[in-house]
């Protein structure tokens, strides 16, 4: 199996030695990415988002992370360009929970945003190749609800388009995707009309703050993104009550 990295030069093939540095450098570089996650829960958690026209401290947010370990590990060698020649190409790169209405630049690299209305949202590309989206969940008369159907749909879309800006732009896996939802205490899960779980308005994720839910590793380009996500969208279901995704066939394959 040959394994590749990137470089100022772009992708090389690893030599062995590269390849055993990076094996045991590799606990390292979850736990920095384990801590990166947890800080940046606690940032969103205070208000402290990349774009904080999108929402306010105490709304219900899906949280996506998307993180290359390269973006921690000392070989990696590229920036993702964010300049202005490039501008049309990541405005057209749609943010989380829906599509782009503008963009701004930040500390960290690039954001792309909708805070024209409900359902607001946010994607923030760092220049280092870590990508956050922010999906507001209120709607009118402060109703928190979390269709998980809708959310399936958009992250497998979104984490689809993701990677592929990623791989465009130099960046390999391994990588990490990681799903978050804030304040989720408020919110009420709509299930479909043949699915059992506790009746809306109960709490459905009563006394869990925020639901983190475990890393999905991608480890090569030719990974199925509905694969990938199914221990997610499982757990996303269990944790309201469900006995898991109801979109997947008895092989796994994301029928919804």
């Amino acid at each position: 199996m040959k394994i590749h990295g990137r470089g100022p030069n772009g992708n090389y093939l690893m030599p062995i030695e590269e390849i055993r540095d990076l094996v045991i450098s590799g606990e390292n570089i979850l736990e920095r990415i384990a801590s990166y996650r947890n800080e940046r829960i606690a940032a969103l958690n205070r208000g402290e988002g990349a774009v904080k026209a999108v929402y306010e401290p105490g709304h219900s947010l899906i949280v996506l992370h998307i993180i290359p370990f390269e973006s921690f590990s000392s070989y990696g060698g590229g920036l993702i360009n964010v300049s202005l020649k490039e501008v049309a190409e990541i405005i057209d790169l749609p943010r989380l929970g829906g599509l782009t209405s503008e963009y701004t630049y930040t500390l960290e690299g690039f954001a792309v945003f909708d805070a024209s209305g409900t359902d607001n949202g946010y994607t923030h590309i760092h220049t280092n190749g870590i990508i956050e989206g922010v999906w507001n969940l209120a709607e009118p008369n402060n109703i928190w609800t979390l269709y998980p159907n809708r959310v399936e749909v958009e992250l497998i879309n979104k984490c689809s388009n993701y990677l592929e800006f990623l791989q465009n732009h130099g960046f390999v896996p391994p990588l990490v995707i990681m799903l978050s939802i804030l304040e989720a205490d408020r919110l009420t899960v709509a299930s479909p009309t043949d699915f059992s779980m506790r009746p809306p308005g109960a709490g459905h994720f009563k006394g869990r703050k925020n639901l983190m839910f475990e890393p999905t590793f991608v480890s090569n380009d030719n990974q199925k993104i509905p694969v990938l996500m199914k221990g997610i969208f499982d757990s996303l279901w269990r944790a309201a009550g469900a006995s898991g995704s109801p979109s997947y066939d008895e092989d796994g394959n994301w029928v919804p």
